[in-house]
């Protein structure tokens, strides 16, 4: 402990102080072999271990080769030379591969709109768009920290690939700190992003205050309006499609509505089919911020949403806070869990703006399957689709992220 390192120098000052004629007299053999003894145990049994253990992979072996080379180099200085020197030299020596780590990318992984999507339902038209033009958002996870040789990287990085893309998503959840030069890097390429026409968002950055505060002080929300900060990826995402896909000429039908015969699981039901689906339907609407469904809800309700958009949110068992699991937008169906397997509700369902949706029960759907069966196993057929769509695009999403 740091009492015992104390008490052991004041023992040796009392000794040096009250005995010196004495310890005069011993041998300087004696002190060699204890010098000797010394310089031994300062091989420590754990790094003579490693060198004969080194890391099989070639990145791993590298590193303590260095580490060892830099601790041997301050020996032999401080042998040949003295101990100043060589603790000089082994600080310039760590300090240049601390740079030369540090100064490496930052990126943990990227990946392109086309393949991770955020986690908004939308319909099967917008979903076209943006699988077929997706790879103009492009994300980049950021991981460490954002200093000058890093951020260099980075932007370059970013800028060689950015010709082909309009939106650059920069998630800073893992973005340990940020100092003056790497922050001025980022205020300039958001600025030369927006003068080219492209688009910067950020993502986590209001999560991590001291960074936040850091970079408002260096004029990073100077560059880049308010609405370009987002609390998490996911946001950044929607908020990047919803551009995109009102760039493509399908503006949010959040607002506006849908018909309801444009619902993807009824498009291609004829008029006569959907005039009886219909009569078994009952028409609601919702306000902002009013549940639709509560997690553990016996009823098993299908919704047909028209208008508006509402989330999925689990409720955090730590905490009164939910978390946003899936937003759907109108034209989609919600609540088909339930319907299919008789359940309780899995999670809470509320309305993000006023919306409208059409409720079709079990009891209605039993009794239109009783009068009209073919009309009841194309419905089913349908959810059945829709369900394996949103299945695969899940999978792919997955898929994507591991690859990284």
């Amino acid at each position: 402990t740091r009492l015992s390192g104390m008490m052991c120098g004041i023992s040796i000052l009392i000794v040096i102080a009250t005995l010196g004629g004495i310890i005069g007299k011993i041998p300087v053999v004696v002190f060699a072999g204890i010098f000797v003894a010394n310089g031994i145990s300062l091989f420590d049994s754990w790094s003579v271990d490693m060198l004969k253990n080194l890391p099989r992979t070639q990145g791993d072996r590298k590193n303590v080769v260095l580490n060892h080379l830099v601790a041997f180099t301050v020996a032999a200085v401080t042998v040949v030379v003295n101990p100043v020197v060589a603790v000089g030299i082994g600080m310039v020596i760590s300090t240049a591969l601390f740079v030369a780590r540090m100064g490496k990318s930052i990126v943990k992984r990227t990946y392109l709109g086309d393949r991770v999507r955020s986690n908004k339902v939308r319909p099967l038209a917008h979903d076209e768009v943006l699988n077929n033009e997706g790879r103009q958002i492009v994300v980049y996870e950021l991981q460490g920290p954002l200093f000058f040789g890093s951020a260099e990287n980075l932007v370059r990085r970013i800028e060689g690939k950015m010709d082909r893309a309009t939106y650059c998503v920069l998630d800073m959840k893992r973005v340990t700190e940020v100092d003056s030069t790497g922050a001025r890097i980022l205020c300039q390429l958001g600025e030369n992003m927006e003068k080219s026409g492209k688009q910067v968002l950020i993502s986590y950055l209001k999560g991590n205050r001291s960074i936040c505060e850091f970079l408002e002080a260096m004029g990073l929300f100077t560059a880049l309006s308010e609405d370009r900060f987002f609390p998490d990826t996911d946001r950044a995402l929607e908020w990047a499609e919803d551009h995109l896909l009102g760039i493509h000429g399908l503006t949010s039908e959040d607002t506006a509505g849908v018909e309801l015969e444009q619902n993807d699981v009824l498009k291609n039901f004829s008029a006569r089919e959907f005039a009886v689906l219909k009569e078994t339907l009952v028409r609601k609407t919702y306000r902002k911020g009013e549940p639709l469904i509560s997690e553990g809800d016996a009823e098993r309700n299908l919704f047909f949403l028209t208008r508006g958009s509402v989330s999925v949110k689990a409720r955090l068992s730590e905490s009164d806070r939910h978390a946003r699991l899936v937003t759907y937008s109108s034209g989609v169906i919600i609540g088909e869990m339930a319907f299919l397997d008789g359940s309780p509700r899995s999670a809470d369902v509320w309305s993000e703006s006023d919306s409208e949706a059409y409720l079709l029960s079990p009891g209605a759907f039993a009794g239109m399957s009783g009068e009209h069966p073919e009309i009841a196993l194309k419905l089913l057929r349908n959810i059945a689709i829709e369900v394996s769509r949103r299945l695969r695009s899940t999978s792919d999403e997955v898929r994507a992220l591991e690859e990284w």
